[in-house]
């Protein structure tokens, strides 16, 4: 390998880990509340570019098949920092709370009644609620509405879980009785 190609991989590589924790709160509006009350994960981002530039430093200097050796093990570093901080992490922020609402929805439920995802495409709730998962789209507010009053009649239950954003929209549903709200996700109950 060039070693400028590597240095110049390494460095760029290193200066988008260290500049993550800065741009964090400029990313908060795009994820749509998943981000708020979230602390930009400085300590690991600065971690790995540290290990990416002495990694990077490490190969250089080194000569020969000792080159591709040093990679490979800052590599490996750079791998295991992302699965043992990294990955625990992202999943804390991003599926902690949909998998809470759908273990309190699993409680609340019987096994024919249905978990509502209005305006959210979350696959995993369908795993976690071990329920029937109903998506509605955000811009479909009747569809739900239709739905809640056809349950309420039969005698059935539901749960709604949606983003915090789109809770204005939800709050004017008559039956729908807000529980909880994390993590850029809000949980609902349909009372009958």
């Amino acid at each position: 390998m060039t070693p400028w190609l590597i240095g110049l991989t390494g460095c760029m590589l290193a200066v988008g880990f260290a500049v993550f924790p800065l741009l964090f709160d400029r990313l908060r509006p795009v994820a749509r509340g998943i981000l708020d009350g979230v602390v930009p994960p400085t300590g690991i981002s600065w971690g790995m570019a540290a290990l990416l530039l002495a990694g990077v430093a490490a190969s250089l200097l080194a000569k020969g098949y000792w080159r591709a050796t040093v990679l490979c093990v800052m590599m490996s570093g750079v791998i295991l920092v992302a699965v043992w901080a990294a990955a625990p992490r992202a999943y804390a922020i991003l599926q902690a709370p949909l998998r809470e609402f759908a273990d309190d929805a699993r409680g609340m439920l019987r096994p024919g009644d249905p978990v509502v995802l209005y305006g959210l495409n979350a696959p995993s709730v369908v795993f976690y609620a071990d329920r029937p998962v109903k998506s509605i789209g955000r811009d479909a507010p009747g569809e739900l509405e239709a739905m809640l009053r056809a349950l309420s009649d039969s005698g059935g239950q539901a749960v709604v879980i949606t983003r915090t954003s789109l809770t204005p929209r939800l709050n004017t549903i008559q039956g729908l009785v807000l529980r909880t709200s994390r993590g850029g996700y809000t949980l609902y109950v349909a009372s009958r």
